[in-house]
């Protein structure tokens, strides 16, 4: 699971769109819109997002990246498939 502030660019992701990632070609299998990071967590499993962190620990790291102001604009959560075989050179 990807996640980001709401932001123009990521807030029209369609689902099934083919993304570039770390050189690996994902496919979104879902996206899920949320008021705050709390609400996603609250729907979304914390260790889908990272499995070595508590949700507090995300939170606090998720809260450094991105402040208040970016929060407000609202939460995306990218449900994200490794495209078999296709890989990106970089």
């Amino acid at each position: 699971m990807e996640s980001a502030h709401g932001y123009d660019g990521f807030s029209t992701v369609p689902g099934q769109s083919h993304v570039a990632l770390l050189c690996h070609v994902t496919r979104v299998a879902c996206v899920a819109r949320y008021d705050t990071f709390d609400e996603m967590f609250d729907h979304e499993s914390v260790a889908s997002v990272n499995p070595f962190a508590t949700r507090d620990e995300q939170l606090a790291n998720i809260r450094q990246i991105y402040p208040p102001e970016r929060e407000a604009l609202g939460v995306v959560a990218i449900g994200i498939e490794l495209v078999h075989g296709r890989q990106i050179r970089a």
